[in-house]
């Protein structure tokens, strides 16, 4: 199983008005850790987790499994 962000990932980021930096900061994780999920690498499910709550969104909205 691979998670990785769906494609708009990056606009409920900003729709909700998060900057990289303060995305990541929300999250408690580095900055490069949004960026690579926003260019669409797998990430751990504990990392989707962090976006999900600090975007207060559900996880299906941000975020597709690949088998």
């Amino acid at each position: 199983m691979k998670i990785r962000a769906n494609e708009s990932f990056k606009s409920i980021r900003i729709l909700n008005g998060y900057s990289i930096q303060g995305l990541a900061k929300a999250m408690n994780v580095n900055a490069s850790v949004v960026f690579n999920i926003e260019k669409g690498k797998y990430l751990r499910p504990a990392t989707a987790k962090k976006a999900c709550e600090a975007l207060e969104e559900p996880f299906n909205r941000l975020f597709i499994i690949e088998e």
